[in-house]
Order: C-alpha cells, then structure tokens, then sequence
C-alpha cells in the first residue's frame, strides 16, 4: 500500500543558470503542516502560475525507494526527500 513519507514545500527564489538566473520553486524542504488550502499544501508557492498550480495541476510525487540509486549514482551528494522538486 503507498503512504506519503514526506511533504514537502517551497518558495519561489532565484537560481543561478549560465548567463543570469531564473526564478523557481524547484528546491523544497519537508514540512510539519501538510495541509492544503484551496489548491495549494501549506507553505509551498509557485514561480508561474501559468503553468503550475490551480485547480487542474498535477501533485510531484517520486518513489522513495529511488533515492538509494540516486545516492549510490551522485556519491558525495546529500539526498534527502524533496532533492528532486517533489512535494511527497
């Protein structure tokens, strides 16, 4: 039976990319709260909510089982839940 292991949220920030940087909400971090408000978890915020977010958007979910590949693939790489954008 699938459970949520972690929830996790994030806010909008700039990211460095080659020639400047961009605004994104890719980088999350687990959360107590958990709840959800009209279409959003709690403490979490989208960077473009012509693409993200709203009633008719998707919930990223990534298998925990997968982060022991991902560590033994990226070693000296920290992975922990929500590396890989994920909200649970």
């Amino acid at each position: 039976m699938p459970r949520v292991v972690s929830v996790n949220v994030g806010s909008p920030q700039q990211a460095p990319v080659k020639g400047g940087s961009v605004l994104t909400s890719i980088f999350k971090t687990p959360s107590r709260a958990g709840g959800v408000r009209g279409h959003n978890i709690d403490g979490d915020r989208q960077s473009d909510l012509t693409v993200h977010g709203g009633p008719y958007k998707a919930v990223y979910c990534y298998p925990h089982e997968h982060y022991r590949y991902w560590s033994e693939q990226l070693p000296g790489s920290r992975c922990s839940f929500g590396n890989f954008g994920e909200k649970s």
